[in-house]
């Protein structure tokens, strides 16, 4: 039970600093704001840190008994929920109304792919933290 949910953990966590990490070198590099997209943020320890949190805990999800021996699918299903939660909670929270159009036409699709990159990249790392 404890390498299943230590395991789960690490894995949303570490997934999450890799998205962290690809969103900064996507505005970094111009391909944010080439798509129009308002997003560059810049890479610190108040931007970074909630962003871990919520990687690790989203994790939790591949505790789960779901789709075990499916990982591409598991992952991509396990990265909708957060997705869910920025496009109905943060980014309204942001005033930036509802899938967070405001930040550019291609936001929610960016959103919804950095999320299942976040998903495979964890569903990944905790079938490998399993064997």
């Amino acid at each position: 039970m404890v390498k299943n949910i230590s395991g789960a953990l690490a894995a949303g966590l570490i997934a999450a600093l890799l998205q962290c990490i690809g969103i900064q070198l996507l505005g970094h590099f111009g391909v944010t704001g080439f798509h129009g997209i308002d997003l560059t943020p810049r890479l610190s320890a108040t931007w970074l840190y909630p962003r871990l949190v919520w990687g690790g805990i989203w994790g939790l999800l591949f505790a789960l008994p779901l789709l075990k021996e499916q990982t591409f699918w598991r992952g991509v299903l396990f990265s909708l929920p957060p997705t869910l939660m920025i496009f109905l909670k943060f980014v309204p929270g942001m005033d930036k109304s509802l899938f967070g159009i405001p930040l550019g036409s291609l936001a929610p699709e960016m959103v919804l792919l950095l999320n299942i990159g976040w998903g495979l990249v964890a569903a990944f790392w905790y079938r490998e933290s399993q064997r």
